[in-house]
């Protein structure tokens, strides 16, 4: 089932919206739906928000001495069978 939802924006965000769609090749419609889809998303899952913005080595394990340094005894991070 559809809906409808009709509301009033300003001339700027309108400007924007229009410039946005015509960017993205999508109708108004359509890229507000893309927008909305996309920040519902976003709420389900906040942590993938953070996703590549983390700067430092890219494997804390590689890290001489990060372990003794942290108080971490890598035996308690290892699943069965001694496999991480």
């Amino acid at each position: 089932m559809h809906h409808s939802i009709k509301f009033r924006i300003p001339d700027e965000l309108n400007d924007w919206l229009a410039g946005s769609a015509e960017r993205s090749g999508l109708s108004r419609g359509q890229f507000i739906r893309k927008v909305l889809e996309q920040a519902r998303r976003e709420e389900q899952q906040p942590f993938l928000r953070l996703a590549g913005v983390m700067s430092g080595p890219r494997d804390l394990s590689k890290r001489e001495g990060f372990f003794t340094q942290t108080g971490i005894n890598a035996t308690h991070i290892r699943g069965p069978r001694g496999r991480q």
